[in-house]
C-alpha cells in the first residue's frame, strides 16, 4: 500500500466536489449545503452519543440503521440508479454476477431488475437490504467455488481493503468471464476549498459496521498493481462527464484468456 493511503484532505475534498451535482441533480428543491449541513450535525450528534467502538447491544445497532435507512439509504439508491446502466453496458443480461463489498445490496437490485440477471451480494458484515440472495464473506477469501459467476463487481471497494491485490485474486478465481471496477479519482479534482462529507459519511459508515477504513489511492496506484499482479485489462476510463457521480475511474478485467 503506498504511503498516500492514509485518510487525507485529498479524499475529503475530491468527493465533495463530485457529490454536489449529484446532489443537486436530484435535489434541486432543496440546497445542498443545508442538505449536508443536517447530516452533518446529526451524524456528529449521533457519533459523540453512542460508543461505536464497543456496541454490544443489538438495540444500538438497530437504532444505527434507522439513522442510515433515514439519511444515507435514499442517496444510495439515487445513485444505483444512474450507475446500474453505465455498468451494465459491460455485463449481459440473465447472467451471473458477484457483487463484492455490495453493502446493502442497493445496486445489486437495480442491477438485477435491469438485466433480469441473477445477482448475489457478499461482504464481510450483513447489513443488507431485502430483495437480493446475501452471502457473508471473509476479508481474504470468497465463500464460492472457482468460475461460479460470469461476472464479479468491486465497486467502491478496493479503496476499503488493506490488501487490494488479495481480493482482487478471489474475484478472479469465482468469475468466469469479466470483474468491472470503479475506483475513487483523485488525481482529477477541481475542489477548491470544499470539505468532504461524502468521505465522513463513508468514515462513520466504516466505524459503525466493522469495516476497514476508506484510504485515499490515486489511479496510478490501481493501475500499477494490476500490471504487477497480471491482470489483463480490457477497457479503461474515467468517468467524469459521462455521470453525475463522484469523479471515478473504471476498469474492466478479463479472466477468460482462452
Amino acid at each position: 500500500m503506498p504511503a498516500d493511503t492514509a485518510l487525507s484532505p485529498d479524499y475529503l475534498a475530491f468527493s465533495l466536489w463530485s457529490y454536489e451535482g449529484l446532489i443537486k441533480h436530484f435535489c434541486q428543491q432543496r440546497s445542498f449545503l443545508n442538505t449536508y449541513c443536517l447530516l452533518f450535525s446529526r451524524a456528529i450528534i449521533l457519533f459523540l452519543s453512542v460508543d461505536c467502538s464497543s456496541m454490544k447491544f443489538d438495540l444500538q445497532k438497530r437504532l444505527w440503521h434507522k439513522f442510515w435507512a433515514y439519511f444515507w439509504y435514499p442517496k444510495i439508491y439515487v445513485r444505483a440508479k444512474i450507475l446500474a446502466p453505465y455498468l451494465a453496458k459491460f455485463l449481459q443480461k440473465k447472467s451471473t454476477i458477484l457483487d463484492i463489498g455490495g453493502g446493502q445490496g442497493i445496486l445489486s437490485l437495480v442491477l438485477a431488475r435491469l438485466l433480469q440477471a441473477e445477482v448475489v451480494n457478499t461482504d464481510i458484515v450483513d447489513y443488507s437490504t431485502k430483495g437480493v440472495p446475501f452471502v457473508l464473506s471473509k476479508k481474504d477469501k470468497l465463500p464460492f467455488n472457482d468460475k461460479s459467476f460470469d461476472y464479479s463487481l468491486l465497486i467502491d471497494v478496493l479503496h476499503h481493503c488493506p490488501a487490494p491485490e488479495a481480493l482482487l485474486k478471489e474475484a478472479k478465481r469465482v468469475t468466469r468471464s469479466q470483474i468491472v471496477i470503479l475506483e475513487n479519482n483523485i488525481s482529477a479534482r477541481a475542489v477548491g476549498n470544499k470539505k468532504d462529507l461524502h468521505w465522513l459519511m463513508d468514515a462513520v459508515q466504516s466505524v459503525i459496521f466493522g469495516i476497514p477504513l476508506p484510504r485515499s489511492i490515486p489511479v496510478k496506484y490501481w493501475q500499477s498493481l494490476l500490471k504487477r499482479e497480471g491482470f489483463v485489462v480490457t477497457k479503461e476510463e474515467d468517468t467524469s462527464g459521462k455521470l453525475p457521480l463522484i469523479n471515478q475511474h473504471l476498469f474492466v478485467i478479463k479472466t477468460d484468456l482462452h
